[in-house]
């Protein structure tokens, strides 16, 4: 199994919730939690539980106030941030929680940028909130629905719709 080493910068709501899970994952053998707010920093710090020792000797998490670590760390190092592009600039890998970019352009930057360095740059969308997937999870939990073995389906996003969140 080929672990990688992962960054989260910024650690909001979705942040800390990618860096808790990602702290229990066995394909994480580092993480690196990158706050500017002192109190977040240690509340994250606090959660990921870098000395718990239900965790392999091998993993480590360290916590710092500054993203620095994303153009220092090796190549194979996966990249979870707001600063996409100087993290593309270095060849990470990124998953970025949308949106990509408020201007096309800007969106256009970054896919490119991604594709030059062969680099694997993807969106994070959530659509746990949205009522007709709470009810599908609800049937889904109660049995409804049966054992569900797949699922296939894209949000319905489009540029207007985008502006309109941006603009709000």
């Amino acid at each position: 199994m080929k672990q990688v080493e992962v960054a989260v910068i910024g650690t909001g709501w979705c942040g800390g919730i990618r860096a808790e899970t990602l702290s229990r994952s066995a394909l994480v053998d580092k993480l690196h939690i990158c706050e500017i707010r002192p109190d977040r920093l240690a509340e994250v710090k606090a959660l990921t539980k870098p000395g718990d020792a239900r965790r392999s000797t091998t993993r480590t998490s360290c916590a710092t106030r500054t993203s620095r670590w994303s153009m220092s760390a090796p190549r194979r190092s996966q990249t979870i941030i707001p600063i996409t592009r100087d993290c593309l600039k270095a060849g990470k890998h990124v998953l970025l929680e949308k949106p990509i970019a408020l201007e096309l352009w800007e969106a256009d930057e970054l896919i490119t940028l991604a594709q030059r360095g062969g680099l694997k740059f993807t969106i994070g969308y959530s659509q746990r909130f949205n009522t007709k997937f709470a009810y599908a999870k609800k049937k889904i939990t109660d049995g409804t629905l049966g054992k569900v073995v797949s699922r296939d389906g894209e949000p319905p996003l489009t540029r207007s719709l985008g502006k309109k969140i941006a603009s709000a």
